[in-house]
């Protein structure tokens, strides 16, 4: 969806919207331009991100194979479900 909205920006508006996606750059009147940019955001959510796949790892448990979340505490049990608990019996009708 994301690929076919694309291209219908790119021929309804004739701007090649996907190089503006990469570079950050688009050609246009400069009074429709963003007033200023907050680089110091970016690098604020960067680093965020960054200590939050960090502390997953490092709260990862490959023996239990499961993960605690940071901050919030929960432990979550990764991988399939090997055990019959929960299963519902579907008997099948060989008659």
């Amino acid at each position: 969806m994301h690929l076919a909205g694309l291209a219908w920006h790119t021929i309804r508006h004739g701007e090649n919207i996907s190089l503006a996606m990469v570079t950050g750059k688009k050609t246009g009147k400069p009074e429709d331009a963003i007033s200023s940019a907050h680089p110091a955001w970016g690098a604020i959510i960067l680093i965020g991100a960054g200590l939050w796949i960090a502390v997953l790892f490092a709260n990862h448990n490959s023996n239990a194979a499961t993960i605690k979340l940071p901050i919030i505490g929960v432990t979550l049990h990764l991988g399939e479900n090997d055990s019959d608990a929960g299963k519902q019996d579907h008997k099948s009708d060989d008659n």
